[in-house]
């Protein structure tokens, strides 16, 4: 009789350790999916949207891949300085990345002197691409 209650005692941890792993990995999914949102706003330039998703618990600096794609490089890549700036005073990472890897470096890139001039003006920090600075 003992051994019949140790194994539905066992089979009762089992299962709740079951549920509450798939518990787990349903809000793991819900937040990648909503991190994917932010990445996907940012590279439409959709501010409201993007204010939207910070508020409901978006990871502004999520990367995604080994390349570091962030919301924020993309919307710099996409000239979607209203986007960049949306990031940036929402507390996305602008000093992020190395050159030509950072925000300043997409912004550089592809000619965008007003978000050159903003990031400075903010603080960015130029650095090489070892990271030192200039």
């Amino acid at each position: 009789m003992f051994l019949f209650f140790l194994r539905i005692r066992y089979l009762v941890v089992c299962f709740l350790f079951l549920l509450v792993s798939a518990v787990e990995a349903e809000l793991d999914f819900q937040t990648k999916e909503i991190d994917l949102l932010l990445l996907q706003a940012a590279f439409d330039g959709d501010v409201p949207e993007i204010k939207r998703l910070a508020a409901a618990g978006a990871n502004l600096d999520v990367e995604v891949s080994s390349n570091l794609i962030r919301p924020i490089f993309l919307a710099a890549a996409m000239r979607r300085n209203d986007a960049v700036l949306a990031l940036i005073e929402l507390g996305a990472d602008y000093q992020a990345g190395r050159a030509p890897y950072s925000v300043f470096g997409l912004a550089a890139e592809r000619g965008q002197t007003e978000l050159c001039r903003t990031l400075l003006a903010r603080g960015f920090k130029l650095r090489r691409p070892d990271g030192r600075p200039v």
